[in-house]
């Protein structure tokens, strides 16, 4: 849930969609609204980013 409301992605999201007054992930593609498949996304990128299992925070 942090991701979502994230500064970055909120960023992202109103620079992407300049006309919502509020864009969600959901804006950008459908599938991205399901908690449980997005979190499949970012256990990919973890595994990728931090091979050893470290985390985001080290």
């Amino acid at each position: 849930r942090s991701f979502l409301r994230h500064p970055v992605v909120k960023s992202y999201l109103s620079s992407r969609f300049p006309m919502l007054q509020n864009p969600m992930l959901s804006d950008l593609h459908i599938s991205l609204s399901n908690c449980s498949h997005l979190k499949v996304y970012i256990q990919r990128i973890k595994r990728t980013c931090f091979p050893w299992r470290i985390g985001w925070n080290g």
